[in-house]
């Protein structure tokens, strides 16, 4: 009875926050989790942190990795800790998944495992990149569309082969980020390319200016330090004021023939 008891609550826990609004986490309790985990540069109205537990506290109640507490779901701030290294654990209210607390492991909780990401699949230098998207014109002014579709697959081959792209994850989609330096490789890159692995090829289907990659990216890593220079040293010359929301990836799409959608291919006539 205790066991169908315990599945029927993870059923509605699981059923109530997919349909919850995600912006619910975005209140003043957050302050709770930035004081507890180690100092850290979260964006404006710290949406990189909102994007992270928008990450991470769906995919633990998915996976079981909660524990009730009294009227609470207790879980693991994804990878978040204190400045010492302890795992930080969030008390959410599931009646309208707002923040209780944020703090280290209660002592009356058991241990618990952050969410399981899962793993991605292989990014083979050694495969074609596929430019399948339209391209901005103040980025590559009057270049024959040809020529861009050539400087954008040139640098996604020349960021990946030198192990410049990061993992990033986007609705189901387990992908890349790689920088495209367009003028000068030695500066922060113009553009990033979300990169899908696809059969024998890596396919970019669109464009993102810089800031907007950085949240999905520090989303799946465990600590900032583990992002390259590329994505953290722009935010530090620009103080990080950047609207993280300002460009959305587009959904996965279904191949079409040669693995494109028609929809999708880059057509070498116009702009």
């Amino acid at each position: 009875m205790t066991t169908e008891l315990a599945a029927a609550r993870s059923t509605r826990a699981q059923r109530a926050f997919t349909e919850a609004d995600l912006r619910r986490l975005r209140t003043d309790r957050l302050v709770g989790i930035k004081d507890v985990a180690a100092p850290e540069d979260w964006g404006e109205d710290d949406m990189v942190l909102v994007k992270y537990l928008a990450l991470h506290v769906p995919l633990a109640i998915e996976q079981g990795r909660y524990v009730w507490n009294g009227k609470e779901i207790v879980m693991r701030a994804g990878h978040l800790a204190t400045a010492e290294g302890a795992a930080v654990y969030l008390g959410l209210a599931p009646a309208d998944w707002s923040l209780a607390w944020a703090a280290e492991r209660p002592n009356n909780v058991e241990a618990l495992l952050p969410a399981d990401l899962g793993s991605w699949p292989e990014l083979d230098p050694r495969r074609e990149v596929v430019i399948a998207c339209d391209f901005q014109r103040s980025k590559f002014g009057k270049l024959p569309p040809v020529l861009r579709v050539a400087a954008v697959s040139g640098a996604v081959e020349w960021s990946i082969r030198r192990g410049l792209a990061v993992r990033q994850f986007h609705g189901e989609s387990r992908g890349y980020f790689a920088p495209v330096h367009l003028t000068d490789r030695a500066v922060a890159p113009e553009l990033v390319a979300p990169v899908q692995v696809q059969s024998d090829r890596l396919v970019v289907r669109t464009l993102l200016e810089l800031h907007v990659a950085y949240a999905p990216a520090r989303a799946v890593v465990e600590r900032v330090d583990q992002l390259p220079a590329w994505l953290t040293e722009w935010r530090l010359a620009t103080g990080g004021n950047e609207n993280m929301e300002s460009a959305e990836q587009p959904s996965p799409k279904a191949d079409g023939p040669e693995g494109i959608p028609e929809s999708d291919r880059h057509d070498d006539e116009g702009g």
